[in-house]
């Protein structure tokens, strides 16, 4: 995994991993995020998801991995399952976790049944609090731009 996550901080695009004795074949590169660099990466054991995440306050690599672990301990399959943090050996904390496939979209849903489905994910992650897992989460963060906006999500 170490050389693998070695090639990718150095920001590959698509292609195929240059080792061919490694167990990770091709990668492709996935547009579309602003807030981290996100890989697919496919071999014989199946696909992931690397994602390179900013560093700030936020710790978003951390959030994200204990979400996804509190989601793995309270055995729910809706979300890809944690497969390692890494916050220290890398310009940018990384996060490797199983592939999910789906449809990515930026509208909300367009059906009943499609509504429906959101809303049971929604109850799904409901089950999970801090108080009910093993995992320690680390409390929710919002941002604001600006005095106005803040005050206005507040309200």
């Amino acid at each position: 995994m170490k050389k693998l996550l070695d090639y990718l901080a150095t920001g590959p695009e698509d292609g195929r991993f240059p080792d061919p004795n490694a167990p990770y074949h091709t990668l492709q590169k996935i547009g579309g995020g602003a807030n981290n660099i996100l890989y697919k990466v496919s071999g014989d054991a199946g696909d992931l998801a690397v994602k390179f995440t900013l560093r700030d306050g936020r710790n978003r690599a951390r959030r994200e991995f204990q979400a996804l672990q509190a989601i793995q301990a309270h055995g729910l399959a809706i979300a890809p399952e944690p497969i390692l943090l890494d916050e220290s050996s890398y310009a940018q904390p990384v996060v490797v976790q199983s592939w999910l496939e789906g449809e990515v979209t930026a509208v909300p849903p367009q059906t009943d049944a499609d509504w429906h489905k959101l809303v049971q994910h929604h109850v799904s992650l409901r089950q999970i609090r801090p108080e009910n897992t093993p995992v320690k989460l680390a409390m929710g963060v919002v941002n604001f731009n600006g005095l106005a906006d803040g005050l206005a999500q507040m309200q």
